[in-house]
Parts: structure tokens; C-alpha cells; sequence
């Protein structure tokens, strides 16, 4: 660049030193095109010398750009060589880890179908028990509501007669029902001889 503008340089003194004169004998005249061409070259020199200047100021900075990102860079590539084997080490340990939770999640899986079938069977026993407590409570009802009765009856006293009452009926039938056949003549003989059709 420089020696471009040098050599632009030293054209315009040439054309300058050979229409000096012209010029010189031709002052009245402002619109010389000599005049006018050396004024075009010598305001190309001064923007070739600025450009020049400019593009000089550019190339340094990129040089400047080109070495300290050259570190830079350098720095960077240094860091992320010594890492890959940390790096590795972790991707190696999560890959282990990954197995371990998975494995966990398929016992995790089958405790939990484990626990449903459990629950299930659990409450099938519950509804079963639960139906056979409640025909016993009912029964067990049914016998406390009669030993309640009988209870009053005996604390009331035997005026009337405990078992010729209605409310002892179900006692007496359940006394008749329960006795097997060779008890059931003596009870069989007090219900009768108490007014119970036996």
C-alpha cells in the first residue's frame, strides 16, 4: 500500500512540475482541467494515505486478535484436554448409576404388583370375616336381646310365669332346637308341663 501511494505521489509532481507553468501563465482561468485532474490525484493521495492508514490500524488490531485468541484458544484447548478424563469418569459413574436405578425401579415395580395382590387377598379375607362376624353378631344380638328379657323376667320375679310369657318364645324354641334327643325328653316334659306346646 505504501509504495502505491508513493508512486501516486510522485505521478502528481511530475504532472505538477510539467503544467506548472501552464498554470502559472493561465491564472485567470479556475477551470483548468490540469487543475482539475491534479486536484482529483492529490485528493486521491490523501485518501489512499488514510486508507492506508486505516487498513494499517486494521491489521494491526488483527494481528493482536490473531495471537491473543491464538492463547486464548490455546488456553482453552489445554483445559478441555486435561477434563476429558474427569469427564469420562463421571459419564462412567452415572452410567453405573443409571443401571443401579434402573434395576431399582423394576424391584420397585414388582414390590408394588406384590403389594397390590396382597392388598387384594386381604381385603377378600376382611369381606369374608367381616360376613361371618356379622351372622355371629347377629346371633349373638338375638341371644343377648333373649338373656336381657330373661334377666328382667327373673329379676321381676315368677308371678306370671317366666316362660308362658310371648316374650320368652324364642328361648323356649331355642331350648327345644338345641337339646339332642335323649336330653331333649326332660326339657321337652318342663317346657310342656309350663304350657308350651311342645
Amino acid at each position: 500500500m505504501k509504495t502505491f501511494s508513493a508512486s501516486v505521489v510522485a505521478l502528481m509532481a511530475a504532472a505538477h512540475c510539467s503544467f506548472a507553468i501552464t498554470l502559472q501563465e493561465d491564472t485567470t482561468t479556475l477551470a483548468n482541467p490540469v487543475r482539475k485532474v491534479i486536484t482529483l490525484l492529490q485528493n486521491m493521495a490523501k485518501k489512499l494515505d488514510s486508507e492506508a492508514k486505516r487498513d494499517e490500524a486494521l491489521h494491526d488490531k488483527y494481528m493482536c486478535y490473531c495471537k491473543t485468541s491464538g492463547n486464548t484458544l490455546s488456553e482453552g484447548i489445554a483445559a478441555s484436554t486435561t477434563k476429558i478424563p474427569q469427564v469420562e469418569s463421571e459419564l462412567e459413574e452415572l452410567t453405573s448409576k443409571k443401571q443401579q436405578l434402573k434395576g431399582d425401579i423394576e424391584k420397585a415395580q414388582t414390590d408394588r404388583a406384590d403389594s397390590k395382590g396382597a392388598i387384594t387377598k386381604a381385603t377378600t379375607i376382611r369381606e369374608k370375616e367381616l360376613s361371618t362376624f356379622s351372622s355371629y353378631k347377629a346371633e349373638a344380638d338375638s341371644n343377648i336381646a333373649a338373656l336381657t328379657k330373661a334377666i328382667a323376667a327373673i329379676d321381676g320375679g315368677m308371678s306370671g310365669g317366666f316362660l308362658q310369657t310371648k316374650k320368652c318364645t324364642g328361648l323356649a324354641q331355642a331350648i327345644a332346637d338345641d337339646c339332642i334327643y335323649s336330653r331333649r325328653q326332660p326339657s321337652r316334659t318342663f317346657v310342656v308341663s309350663v304350657g308350651f306346646p311342645g
